[in-house]
């Protein structure tokens, strides 16, 4: 069984037909497979459907039909992991450590940190991947955690 998180910009994509949409829809698809999903990205993919309405790229229709599948998913679809007291600390570190030199968005550095928590997970975001080893010394999660880069559309972690 193979475990994937996916931060917000690859979860808007199997609610709304965009570059990388057949990526996360086979992920979706995948029998076998986990999907985490952190309880910010719900509040998130309400912000980001919301927002392609004022933008006049999805209808109000489309909204109300994308939140309702998305709330069928969350029952049924996905592992929703709650944010921690321990991830906020690890959020303030990833920030910390590269804060200076990259753009690291708040919500970001938590997904991350949620990410990072989950043992053995592929992590899909649709933004260029972190730099190496993006947590200092005694950050990180319990196992590893590997980076699947989705088709660049602007949105992702925040790393550039």
């Amino acid at each position: 069984m193979k475990t994937y998180f996916l931060d917000t910009s690859a979860l808007v994509k199997l609610y709304h037909q965009e570059k990388g949409t057949g990526e996360v829809e086979k992920i979706f698809s995948t029998e076998d497979a986990t999907i985490i999903i952190s309880e910010i990205a719900v509040v998130e993919l309400y912000s980001a459907l919301y927002k392609l309405n004022r933008m006049k790229e999805i209808s109000k229709d489309a909204v109300e039909a994308s939140t309702k599948s998305f709330e069928e998913d969350c029952k049924y679809g996905f592992s929703i992991n709650p944010v921690s007291a321990d991830e906020i600390d690890r959020a303030k570190e990833i920030i910390k450590r590269y804060g200076e030199e990259e753009s690291v968005r708040t919500l970001d550095a938590i997904q991350l940190a949620v990410a990072l928590d989950n043992e053995n997970t592929v992590i899909c975001n649709s933004s260029v991947p972190p730099p190496p080893n993006p947590l200092p010394p005694g950050a990180g999660g319990r196992g590893s955690a590997f980076l699947y880069s989705l088709p660049l559309d602007g949105g992702g972690l925040g790393w550039g």
